[in-house]
């Protein structure tokens, strides 16, 4: 287009930075500004919105909030709602809550209409949850209800979740059922949350009963609903109920995933069912799943509970050859299970595997190794097992 004189205007340039930044091109963003400017357009405000987004999602959180500060200071462009919005939500997803509530009280004097500022408290008061500040979260909550913001369903469901993460049930239930009250329709992910936090709790009876209560709103529950229910089963140790949902899921036309194969092995593995959980295994990867290296780790971690060490090895060993690769939590659940098994010569080796591996033994695995030396005296293989996480000179 430029090499036939065509001068691309800033809306043609917007496009591109655009597309940019979807691929997470951010370079390719910055230097299609410079482009931008020395061709005499000049960016605006569309241009260092999308800019910002691509900073944020590679992590380079400081970088667009020195930006957006440059331009505030600066005035060269006027941050409009959505530039806000970006940066608010931006910021809570990088964790740094306290600088996005700022930013919203900075953002509330520019008088934007209510509606479409819901989106930015609604970031903040999800932040404010997954911090454990749900107090803070609910003061927030309040306070926009109070300046006449209606809550929309992403808000109800941050909060009924941060309510059920901190174990206060009823006032969970009680906001699902203001939400109803203000005609706002629970979603799938909103019934997903009670389902979910419910089962983790082993309360399964409940979690039924909330599906119950979503099909007869006309609300479908997806595959994570359902995987979430037969986690509840698996921790209650009920695996006949844990392997009905499973099968009903199928039945229902949804496709098990690994995260459904995932919980149910992991039920079998827990309750020392490990026979059934190496069918499952199998069965998974007949049907073109590939195991990921959460599946590994709890196969391992079952067959070492059942004393079937070599088999546990053969699999760390295959786990490999498959291209996956055991992560640190594999090593320590290997290490342990080794351990209690008194196999302290293999579990040596796999320590050294480990450290090679520039992976280190956590503090239970530590803890075990120590507790064993006190109580088997100078053993030289436990001895060298210390030996391997102290530091190196």
């Amino acid at each position: 287009m430029m090499e036939k004189k065509v001068s691309p205007d800033v809306r043609t340039f917007n496009i591109l930075v655009d597309a940019f930044y979807k691929e997470g091109m951010v370079q390719e963003v910055e230097e299609a500004i410079e482009v931008m400017i020395k061709s005499g357009e000049v960016p605006n405000i569309v241009t260092y919105t999308s800019l910002m987004k691509g900073l944020f999602a590679q992590g380079k959180s400081s970088e667009a909030k020195n930006l957006f500060t440059k331009l505030v200071r600066e005035r060269k462009v006027k941050p409009t709602v959505v530039t806000y919005g970006t940066v608010i939500n931006g910021l809570c997803k990088s964790g740094n809550t306290k600088d996005a509530i700022e930013l919203l009280r900075s953002m509330e004097k520019h008088n934007f209409e209510a509606p479409k500022i819901v989106h930015s408290y609604s970031a903040i008061i999800d932040s404010l949850c997954k911090d454990r500040m749900v107090s803070d979260a609910r003061s927030l909550f309040a306070e926009m209800i109070e300046k006449g913001i209606s809550p929309c369903v992403v808000t109800y469901s941050s909060l009924i979740q941060g309510l059920c993460n901190s174990g206060q049930w009823e006032e969970a239930t009680k906001l699902l059922r203001e939400m109803m009250e203000q005609n706002l329709s629970p979603n799938v992910h909103t019934f997903g949350i009670l389902v979910d936090a419910l089962c983790k709790e082993g309360k399964v009876q409940e979690a039924e009963d909330v599906i119950e209560f979503m099909i007869q709103r006309g609300v479908v529950p997806s595959l994570i609903t359902y995987t979430a229910l037969m986690g509840g089963y698996c921790l209650r140790g009920q695996m006949e109920e844990a392997r009905k949902v499973f099968e009903s899921t199928v039945n229902r036309g949804l496709e098990p995933d690994i995260i459904s194969y995932n919980t149910l092995i992991n039920g079998y593995c827990k309750n020392g069912r490990i026979d059934e959980g190496i069918h499952l295994f199998d069965e998974m990867i007949a049907k073109g799943l590939q195991p990921n290296v959460h599946t590994y780790t709890v196969m391992i971690d079952g067959l070492c509970q059942e004393g079937m060490f070599d088999e546990a090895k053969e699999l760390l060993v295959r786990m490999e050859e498959c291209g996956c690769v055991p992560n640190v939590v594999t090593y320590n659940v290997i290490v342990q299970g080794f351990l209690k098994g008194s196999q302290y010569y293999e579990a040596l080796l796999l320590v050294e595997k480990m450290v090679r591996r520039g992976f280190s033994p956590d503090a239970s695995t530590v803890s075990m190794i120590v507790d064993i030396h006190r109580k088997r005296g100078h053993d030289p293989t436990i001895l060298d097992m210390i030996q391997n996480f102290l530091p190196k000179e």
